[in-house]
């Protein structure tokens, strides 16, 4: 529920009014969809017995990871949500490709023309952050060296894994999603069975 998202911001130490600000978007999601599946009806289908303890567990990975964002990086949550939409832009063209993900996996540079980037103009579109913000967020994120822009004015991240900060933010990242599917096995859920039922 939304107010459960509230709840959790104080467990977790957020008191200050700014970072409440920003964790209250999870509410305002959380009570739009309320009130939109039921207007679509959804609210008449059975409830699955997985479907409380993921919502906890989800909800539990997405602060853990911006956490883990603010305390390496002192990233808000909407230059995180920035910073995450360019580094998928920017890696998605090569990782999803068999062959090249494999040639480029221990190298500690990708060719520039390998690497892609996206608008500031798509990345409000695709964030839903207002046009505004993202210039200043992204000036914000260059100047921090965090995101480069290309010949095309597009931003992306710039090759700089071998960082040991970074990469130590990374590893921290995927030890949360670890925590997350452990959470989800202490709840006695099976997570081969949860993806054949999501896949049916």
């Amino acid at each position: 529920s939304a107010t459960g998202f509230v709840r959790l911001t104080f467990r977790c130490g957020c008191r200050r009014r700014s970072e409440l600000s920003e964790f209250m978007v999870f509410a305002k999601i959380a009570v739009a969809y309320r009130f939109g599946a039921r207007r679509r009806g959804v609210g008449d289908c059975v409830m699955r017995p997985e479907i409380r303890p993921v919502t906890f567990a989800l909800g539990e990975l997405i602060l853990s990871l911006l956490g883990n964002a603010r305390s390496h990086f002192g990233l808000d949550l909407e230059s995180f949500l920035i910073l995450t939409v360019v580094t998928d832009a920017t890696m998605r063209p090569f990782m999803l490709d068999a062959e090249l993900s494999k040639s480029v996996s221990a190298a500690e540079h990708t060719p520039n023309e390998l690497r892609g980037g996206i608008s500031r103009r798509l990345l409000a579109d695709e964030t839903g952050l207002p046009r505004e913000t993202v210039r200043r967020k992204a000036l914000e994120l260059v100047a921090a060296g965090l995101l480069a822009v290309d010949a095309q004015d597009r931003l992306h991240v710039p090759t700089r894994l071998t960082d040991p900060d970074l990469q130590r933010a990374i590893l921290d990242g995927h030890r949360l999603v670890l925590q997350y599917l452990k959470r989800l096995e202490a709840f006695g859920l099976d997570l081969n069975h949860l993806d054949r039922n999501h896949a049916g």
